[in-house]
């Protein structure tokens, strides 16, 4: 759940996200959040790699948004 979830960032981050969800009104402390947690799932390594089928599989737990991840990923790389 959502809960779960913030109780297991907070604990990994440091911010009592679980309490006081507000925190993740503050750019810096989201961004902290959104790292540890695309750390946490294993998906640095991947990313790397540039293979955004397993990087979107880690995170959502399926393929919805694939495609447009890949249209931004290879529009990043051109350099656009």
């Amino acid at each position: 759940t959502g809960k779960n979830n913030y109780r297991r960032i907070g604990e990994i981050t440091g911010f009592d996200i679980e309490n006081h969800p507000e925190l993740l009104d503050d750019y810096e402390t989201s961004f902290r959040v959104a790292v540890a947690e695309f750390v946490k799932l294993g998906c640095v390594k991947p990313a790397l790699a540039d293979n955004a089928d397993l990087v979107t599989l880690r995170v959502n737990g399926g393929y919805n948004g694939l495609a447009e991840r890949k249209v931004w990923l290879r529009q990043w790389k051109a350099g656009r």
